[in-house]
């Protein structure tokens, strides 16, 4: 199996965001580099998903139909019934 190539990537934060990292993973046994990549992980899926959850919302208001209050009251009324 081939194991990915790891890059160094540095950045500046600041020295309270690093301390809280630094006792978070002692306390955790995880290590920063652990730490980082798995929050920049998740962080892009959630970019990713709020990338196609917007491409999906814009795609059904292309094709929306609207209705009048008449027919909102006639499909309320037969979903009681039903």
């Amino acid at each position: 199996m081939i194991k990915p190539k790891d890059v160094l990537l540095g950045v500046r934060i600041s020295d309270k965001i690093k301390k809280s990292l630094d006792l978070y993973c002692q306390k955790n046994g995880v290590s920063r580099k652990f730490f980082v990549e798995e929050a920049i992980k998740e962080r892009l899926l959630e970019i990713m998903e709020d990338i196609e959850d917007r491409a999906l919302a814009e795609e059904r208001l292309k094709n929306m139909e609207l209705v009048d209050e008449k027919e909102m009251e006639l499909f309320f009324k037969k979903k009681l019934k039903g």
